[in-house]
């Protein structure tokens, strides 16, 4: 399941882009909470980003996620497309 994953360990994701990113952040949830919280990824080599769930906050095994990749003129996508709506 996700939550072995990601939990305490580096999870990769590969973000193609045309323009240069400011940030690609993991967005998480334990199900059932209401709000998101956000782990900054960490750019590794060329468009390959890590980052992991820290297990200290995850109370389940349930985990929702998505991905952002915002660049530096504020533009932002999001994996998968059906993702919340971020404030």
């Amino acid at each position: 399941n996700i939550f072995d994953v990601l939990v305490d360990r580096p999870s990769r994701i590969k973000a193609i882009h045309d323009r240069e990113l400011a940030e690609v952040a993991l967005h998480y949830r334990c199900a059932g909470e209401q709000t998101w919280r956000q782990e900054r990824m960490a750019l590794r080599f060329r468009d390959s980003y890590t980052g992991s769930l820290p297990a200290e906050e995850m109370r389940g095994e349930t985990v929702e996620f998505f991905v952002t990749a915002t660049d530096h003129e504020g533009h932002r996508s999001v994996w998968p497309a059906s993702a919340p709506r971020l404030p």
